[in-house]
């Protein structure tokens, strides 16, 4: 009787509302913080992208007259700009509490995040085949250009962060093998250092240029190369070894390389364009030291209050998707009604307008789909990765045929 009531209990616990689409389970041990800092990262992506559409990086020319608009608009993009360090930043903490290892357990994981891109990629297919101009053939919607951009993960055009965090998560075991196998604080902070010198420090000194050249301080290629891994190790090292912080003083350096960095475009690029002058990317020395402040200040925010936990525990599993998703937004609010949402832009003002109209409505509209996606993603990758842990790639070269038993021949 105890039997069949167990084994009904489990059928009844088999499809869960709460942890089938709104991802909810085991709210009291997760790590509330991170849970914050991936949601804050979230908008940051739809709010730097919004960047892209209204005429900040390409048609507005840098002068006198525009200093404080431009410097101002900067700063809050250089702000929004730190989402993808955020990210990884998430990934090297929370593989503190699970480190990555040389298994099939870790490489299956992966599973969803590749099931993910597909599903939208081939929505996106869709929606360009249904917006192309009839009699009118387009290179780009061949069938090879389409199904290679499935594959490369560039359908969206968002989707080059799936690429790259695919590669990172097949280099994550080298890395956490590496980083646990150092027995003492110094030694990893050793290695964190010199990821940061390889990565991050070249490239911030060869922008100084004596005689039109630059110091040549160590090659700067490693910046183009390591910088997730570096974003990672140093997400890992903060989480393991937890200090109390200053959060003014932090903050005060977080709005210090904020300002810097837009005064340094502003300045180099008198008379030209953003893209034309030194702008800070996700490998840039600036960017980082701006990331790790706002990562500081954040990610051991805490509370007990389950319906918050809850919350930021349903919306922290939508990120990639959200991320991936935003681009029909931005395609429909920007272009189709590009006059009404995003029209042309002329001052800070008009930016802060803008805003308001597109990022909260795509934040939204992005949300409630990724809650579909959702499902559509666990019934795809649910059953491959149970596939995949129960067999492996030398069970498909097998012989059907059963052999004799060695003991029946020897019988014989």
């Amino acid at each position: 009787m105890a039997e069949s009531t167990a084994v009904k209990q489990k059928k009844e616990k088999k499809f869960s509302f709460k942890e089938y689409v709104l991802n909810i389970r085991n709210v009291e041990s997760r790590d509330f913080g991170l849970d914050v800092v991936k949601v804050i990262a979230m908008v940051f992506v739809l709010s730097v992208h919004f960047f892209l559409y209204n005429g900040h990086y390409y048609s507005y020319i840098i002068g006198p007259n525009q200093a404080t608009d431009f410097i101002l608009t900067t700063i809050v993009r250089d702000l929004f700009f730190i989402c993808v360090p955020l990210f990884l930043l998430v990934s090297g903490a929370l593989s503190y509490y699970h480190p990555a290892d040389l298994s099939k357990k870790h490489f299956v994981k992966i599973t969803p995040i590749i099931v993910n891109s597909l599903i939208i990629g081939a929505f996106v297919i869709i929606y360009k085949l249904a917006n192309a101009t009839p009699g009118v053939e387009d290179p780009a919607l061949t069938p090879y250009r389409l199904l290679q951009g499935l594959w490369s993960a560039t359908l969206p055009s968002y989707g080059w962060y799936v690429n790259m965090y695919v590669t990172l998560f097949v280099f994550m075991p080298i890395i956490d093998i590496a980083y646990n196998s150092l027995d003492t604080q110094k030694k990893k902070t050793c290695m964190m250092i010199v990821f940061i010198v390889i990565t991050f420090l070249p490239k911030a000194l060869n922008q100084i240029k004596i005689e039109d050249q630059s110091l040549g301080v160590m090659p700067s290629y490693f910046a183009a190369l390591l910088w997730p891994a570096t974003y990672y190790v140093i997400g890992k090292y903060i989480r393991e070894f937890s200090f109390k912080i200053n959060r003014v003083l932090i903050g005060m350096l977080m709005v210090l390389c904020l300002i810097y960095q837009a005064i340094k475009v502003y300045l180099g690029g008198q008379g030209k364009t953003f893209y034309s002058s030194l702008y800070a990317d996700n490998s840039d020395l600036i960017t980082m030291i701006t990331a790790v402040c706002f990562f500081l200040m954040v990610y051991n925010v805490n509370t007990k209050n389950k319906t918050i936990r809850s919350i930021f525990a349903s919306l922290s599993s939508l990120t990639l998707s959200v991320y991936l998703l935003s681009w029909f937004g931005d395609q429909i609010l920007h272009h189709k009604f590009g006059e009404i949402f995003s029209p042309t832009l002329t001052g800070f003002g008009d930016y802060f307008v803008a805003f308001l109209k597109v990022v909260p409505l795509n934040l939204v509209l992005s949300i409630l789909a990724a809650y579909i996606v959702g499902v559509l993603i666990k019934l795809i990758s649910r059953p491959l990765m149970k596939f995949m842990m129960n067999h492996s790639i030398s069970d498909f070269f097998k012989s059907k045929k059963e052999k004799t038993p060695i003991k029946a021949i020897e019988n014989k």
